[in-house]
């Protein structure tokens, strides 16, 4: 049945090639847009009609309603529209939550202008092309039309309204490339003003009682790419990264301070997984248990991420029965890398079931290819608002080091039987006290395991010149009387 209905709609769009030359929405395909605040939105058709000599295109369904009031979230028209009406002469009708009709011309010529919207009251909104000219789309050449819209009212032009002077642009073999949302314009009921309430997709990136901005109006096509987790997950062997954590612990009431320090130890990459051992650092501050401080020597721990996809796209993002809020960044430059980045967020809506907060107590994560995850929050208990995050801080990949890095413990590192090495972190001489007699060996290794300084020690506090070895996180170890200790150091220059 599914593949059916996809050879339908590929047939329906090559039809509506014919016809029209442009379109604003390809039937057969799943299009994604991001807007200033990296909001991912997506628009697909899930069923075609022919009546009359019109087709009739319907999107995906998304929960939609007074949110703020006591009816009930419904499930209702896409962010384009309840319905998408395509005429022969190119007309694009959108069906809209206020039973009305936003009008889109594909085929108007530079210069030519409409009547966009028209709720039948003092407001209503005029469509032109400004701008007929080529663009790379998806990174083609493409034809492109520019559409800007005009609010009036009965004073003339209503240049306060935040739908004035925005634009839609069209594309000849993509459809939209930029566009608003069509399902709650003009973003007001009919002969009023924008207020908060009628949409929670908006309302979520917006702080009352601000109005939106082309920043968050705006939403532009995107090559939308949905990683695998082992594409995310892509570390190599002595790559490190640093975490903060912090919470109220669930039982106890307790609250927590803690550093993670990851260091990748190995990696094993088999047909649908990739799997990494893990040397792991933590640092631990309670404030309502004693000892205040403690840090734990490294334990080693085993990952393993499989080649499922991050991110279900079984459900466009705001459609019915998907429980996410979705971001995408396709070049973030977050820890001195460009990357694509995601986010997802629980939106905490059920079926049939109103808004109780504009800011659910639920979870979040971010992730960054060959980053991992990079923050994740959720909450301990929605009644008393306890939340509980993790962060990364500091990364060093290929001994490349980025960000804040926090040391460990307290300025002075005590490792066992008396040693003390200081200071730490560290910039030119570093020093390390031998409590026992004899001859010692000192050892530094960067972070992919080569030699630095080899020291051979005869007497107490062994002074070791770092100042002209790169900046970075390194092993020390000190071997005496038949004992060997290990530990870390940071070198800040």
């Amino acid at each position: 049945m599914r593949l059916r209905l996809t050879l339908a709609l590929l047939l329906l769009a090559y039809t509506l090639q014919a016809q029209t030359d442009w379109w604003c929405v390809q039937p057969a395909a799943k299009n994604y847009f991001i807007n200033g605040e990296y909001y991912l939105r997506g628009i697909s058709v899930d069923s075609v009609r022919t009546v009359g000599s019109n087709t009739v295109l319907y999107p995906f369904k998304s929960p939609r309603g007074y949110y703020q009031s006591s009816q009930k979230l419904k499930p209702s028209g896409s962010w384009l529209g309840e319905t998408i009406t395509i005429a022969p002469d190119g007309n694009h009708y959108f069906d809209n939550f206020w039973g009305d009709t936003v009008t889109i011309k594909t085929l108007a010529n530079l210069n030519d202008s409409w009547e966009l919207y028209n709720d039948a009251t003092t407001q209503h909104y005029t469509a032109m092309v400004t701008a007929a000219t080529t663009a790379t789309v998806l990174g083609a050449q493409d034809s492109v039309k520019e559409i800007t819209i005009t609010a009036w009212n009965d004073a003339g032009v209503n240049s306060a309204d935040p739908l004035h002077n925005t634009k839609i642009i069209l594309s000849k073999n993509h459809g939209f490339v930029r566009v608003t949302d069509l399902f709650m314009f003009p973003l007001h009921e009919p002969n009023n003003v924008f207020q908060r309430g009628f949409d929670y997709w908006l309302d979520r990136d917006l702080p009352a009682p601000t109005v939106p901005t082309a920043h968050q109006l705006y939403f532009d096509l995107v090559d939308f790419y949905n990683p695998k987790n082992s594409e995310v997950y892509n570390f190599n062997v002595g790559d490190i990264f640093e975490y903060e954590a912090d919470g109220v612990e669930n039982v106890t009431n307790s609250e927590i301070e803690k550093i993670i320090l990851d260091e990748i130890v190995e990696k094993t990459v088999g047909a649908a997984s990739v799997q990494y051992k893990i040397a792991r650092w933590t640092y631990t501050k309670d404030f309502k248990k004693s000892p205040p401080l403690q840090s734990t020597a490294a334990s080693y721990v085993t990952l393993s991420y499989n080649n499922a996809l991050l991110i279900d796209t079984s459900f466009m993002p705001e459609e019915w029965g998907q429980k996410d809020i979705l971001r995408y960044n396709p070049a973030d430059t977050s820890f001195c890398e460009t990357g694509m980045a995601y986010h997802r967020s629980s939106t905490n809506m059920q079926p049939d079931s109103s808004i109780v907060t504009m800011h659910p107590c639920g979870y979040g994560y971010r992730y960054k290819n060959k980053m991992g995850l990079t923050w994740y929050q959720r909450c301990w208990n929605p009644a008393f608002g306890g939340t509980y995050f993790t962060q990364l801080l500091y990364t060093s990949k290929n001994g490349n080091p980025c960000g804040d890095f926090q040391a460990l413990d307290i300025a002075q590192t005590t490792v066992n039987n008396g040693i003390s090495i200081y200071p730490n972190p560290v910039s030119d001489q570093l020093f390390v006290n031998l409590p026992l007699a004899g001859d010692a060996t000192v050892t530094l290794h960067n972070a992919i395991g080569h030699e630095a300084k080899h020291i051979l020690a005869d007497g107490s506090p062994v002074s070791i010149d770092v100042s002209e070895l790169p900046a970075g996180l390194y092993h020390i170890s000190i071997s005496q009387n038949g004992e060997r200790m290990t530990d870390k150091i940071l070198i800040e220059h």
